[in-house]
């Protein structure tokens, strides 16, 4: 593997020296830490989403469009090489400070129809935001240099999203996906739809529900998501 040109160094120091960051800590200090993610590992979506917005997840009325899906790269989505090698592309939001929202993706970024869907569920979560960003696309591995398996892809992005949630104490983490899920949630849970909700430290949240082909395809899965996201503002709130 290409890392091991930085002898003495973790995986874990070696994954943020690449992706930029110049001071790590814990949520505990994030006041006073700041984070930067190379351009060169991030790809940006070419035009902003901007959404007419709903107020209710499950009447949703989902227009069809002729517009073309954007194409990613060709290595993007899940492709296992070997045994030892992998690659992911990942969409990433952050309409937020407080809101961080990621999705595997395959060969296609997000079209219109889930875009639409993905920022009622954002306006289900926080009223106060109603519109997407553009979305980043993260990539596993970050360059060609560096290569590795389930275990090397699992450290680098739980590295990436540690740090994004603590530069500006990010308070709930959207997963859209079981698969999302299970690249990013700490590897000792189990992905349950049905629990959705895991804390991941005293202030942050991940939410995981199923992804936005799942929720266009069956209502139902539109559904969960809503008990989902009920469940967790309640719990919010009470606190």
């Amino acid at each position: 593997m290409a890392y091991s040109d930085t002898p003495g160094k973790s995986l874990r120091d070696h994954y943020l020296q690449t992706l930029g960051i110049v001071q790590y800590t814990s949520r505990d200090h994030c006041d006073t830490e700041t984070v930067e993610v190379p351009l060169d590992s991030v790809q940006e979506q070419q035009q902003p989403y901007t959404s007419q917005t709903k107020s209710i997840i499950d009447k949703i009325d989902v227009e069809s469009s002729s517009e073309k899906q954007r194409q990613l790269p060709q290595s993007a989505g899940v492709v296992s090489t070997t045994a030892d090698q992998l690659e992911l592309t990942f969409a990433l939001w952050q309409p937020s400070d407080e809101i961080l929202i990621a999705t595997l993706v395959d060969s296609e970024l997000p079209d219109s129809q889930q875009n639409k869907l993905l920022n009622n569920i954002l306006l289900a979560i926080d009223k106060t935001v109603t519109s997407l960003p553009q979305l980043e696309a993260i990539n596993w591995p970050p360059h060609s240099h560096i290569q590795g398996g389930e275990q090397e892809a699992r450290e680098f992005l739980s590295t990436l999203i540690d740090a994004r949630i603590s530069a500006v104490a990010v308070k709930t983490l959207l997963l859209l996906g079981e698969s999302t899920a299970h690249w990013l949630l700490p590897c000792e849970e189990t992905v349950s739809l049905e629990k959705g909700v895991y804390p991941l430290s005293a202030t942050a949240t991940a939410l995981v529900v199923h992804s936005l082909p799942e929720m266009l395809a069956n209502p139902q899965c539109k559904r969960v998501a809503w008990s989902t996201i009920c469940r967790y503002l309640s719990s919010r709130h009470n606190q």
